[in-house]
């Protein structure tokens, strides 16, 4: 059982957006870090990856398996010793598994179930990524993942967690840039499995992929938690 979201609000209340910067790699001042509110999802036995991962009959039909995993960022990213640096936050031991990468049209997806040791520092390391600093930190985590896609300009990053409908995840970020194929968005969900990271992603050029659609897929994943 999923425990309340965060930061839900009522619809028509707006997030803004936060520029993604590509030289800041000061670490984020402890007063900026809000009260522990992360929401954890509830595991009851030992966690699979292959039960976790997304698996494509999570998908709607039309959807295939990928041979390239390449110009698709990868959730695993999300993890990155860049990352953590930015934020501050100590290296911390990850060991884990990502999914195949599923495919429709210009739209992929796939996820990442990595398992933090010490399983308290995830906590910590979502409140980080709730501020304004943080979020930019994932913006060039994210960025930095997508090197293969070509240079990107124009990067911003911003919460899903207030969005209408909103899913009982730790964190929700929409991410969007200018790529020489069009517009580019990669909406990133991070889950707290019992103090592991689940993260999912949905990356689209051109049209951005519907939130709804998403959160469809992301509810049968956690359905077999």
């Amino acid at each position: 059982m999923v425990a309340a979201a965060l930061g839900v609000v009522a619809a028509g209340c707006s997030t803004p957006s936060t520029a993604v910067g590509t030289g800041s790699t000061g670490r984020l001042p402890a007063t900026t870090r809000p009260p522990t509110t992360s929401t954890v999802v509830q595991v009851t036995g030992a966690l699979d990856p292959d039960r976790i991962n997304l698996v494509l009959g999570d998908l709607p039909a039309g959807w295939s398996v990928s041979r390239s995993t390449t110009t698709v960022a990868s959730p695993g990213d999300l993890r990155s010793g860049g990352l953590l640096r930015c934020l501050g936050r100590p290296a911390s031991a990850v060991a884990g598994s990502s999914s195949p990468v599923f495919v429709d049209g210009r739209v992929s997806a796939r996820s990442a179930l990595s398992f933090v040791t010490p399983s308290s520092e995830l906590s910590l390391e979502v409140q980080d990524l709730h501020t304004p600093a943080g979020l930019a930190c994932l913006g060039q985590a994210i960025t930095a993942s997508l090197t293969s896609s070509g240079p990107l300009t124009g990067s911003t990053i911003v919460s899903l967690d207030e969005t209408p409908g909103a899913l009982d995840a730790a964190l929700g970020v929409r991410y969007t840039a200018s790529s020489s194929k069009g517009p580019l968005t990669v909406d990133a969900y991070l889950f707290d499995v019992g103090g592991n990271q689940l993260v999912v992603t949905f990356q689209a050029t051109g049209e951005a992929p519907p939130l709804t659609a998403e959160r469809s897929v992301l509810a049968k994943v956690l359905g077999r938690i």
